[in-house]
């Protein structure tokens, strides 16, 4: 059905407002399709969250998801950097793109979006680490800087856990300047 109406056809405009993209048929996060089976919550998750049913029903639609794209499954939702473990656990045949960015642009990212999308400056934006409770009660450019710090750490950790031998690094830099050639390589 979803062929008719041009649904694994997705325009290639990649234009963005904080991951989403317009239109229905665009390419996006899938935040909806993540939240069906890890917490509301936008930080790190311990792979015990996931029952056996939700295991099996994540590996199934992602299954699908490839068999209708007749491509490999590929997203880019920096929420999930706080999900390896879990993530690796469902996919144990799952390799890992870890975006490498300057952390004062990322600094600059976060502290933009706080200032484009909550009057309260205190909010906290996007990712939380594993030490989130230590962390949001500090202020400003500090708490974003070690909310940076923290996850970066944290990545690093699960890569060796999960084994380096998955992950590949990209700069977002390339990412941005040409998705299609970032998405060959």
């Amino acid at each position: 059905v979803a062929r008719y109406l041009r649904g694994c056809t997705p325009d290639p405009d990649y234009s963005n407002s904080y991951g989403e993209t317009r239109g229905w048929r665009g390419p996006n996060q899938g935040i909806n399709v993540w939240k069906k089976w890890f917490p509301e919550h936008y930080g790190h998750v311990d792979p015990e969250v996931l029952t056996g049913e939700a295991r099996e029903d994540m590996r199934l639609t992602i299954a699908h998801l490839q068999r209708i794209f007749d491509a490999p499954f590929l997203n880019k939702w920096q929420v999930n950097s706080a999900r390896i473990i879990p993530l690796a656990t469902v996919f144990p045949e799952a390799l890992f793109i870890r975006m490498k960015r300057d952390p004062a642009f990322m600094a600059q990212s976060i502290l933009i979006g706080k200032r484009e999308l909550f009057p309260d400056q205190s909010n906290w934006f996007s990712v939380k680490p594993a030490s989130y409770e230590q962390l949001k009660e500090k202020e400003g450019i500090e708490q974003i800087c070690y909310q940076i710090y923290h996850l970066e750490q944290e990545m690093d950790r699960d890569a060796h856990i999960v084994g380096k031998d998955r992950f590949m690094e990209m700069a977002y830099e390339d990412l941005c300047d040409s998705v299609h050639r970032a998405m060959e390589r």
